[in-house]
């Protein structure tokens, strides 16, 4: 498999065994209760949100700084 900047991701492929869960699938992530994943998804939508607002962060030399998040919430 192959990635770059220009081309992105070619192939991503993934397997598991059955969870003995009824998991609650999203855009994002999987979680074990509706509740959990509606939490979940929320708080990547305003992580989304910092994201966007914050613009372009790329430096000329090519980097981009990490992202940093407070988890503790």
């Amino acid at each position: 498999m192959q990635a770059n900047k220009k081309d992105g991701a070619v192939f991503i492929m993934g397997s598991a065994v059955r969870h003995p869960y009824d998991l609650k699938l999203g855009y994002y992530s999987v979680h074990t209760s509706a509740e959990v994943l509606q939490t979940g998804e929320a708080r990547i939508s305003e992580i989304e949100t910092r994201l966007r607002k914050a613009g372009d962060r790329q430096a000329a030399s090519g980097a981009t700084p990490v992202f940093q998040s407070d988890f503790s919430r």
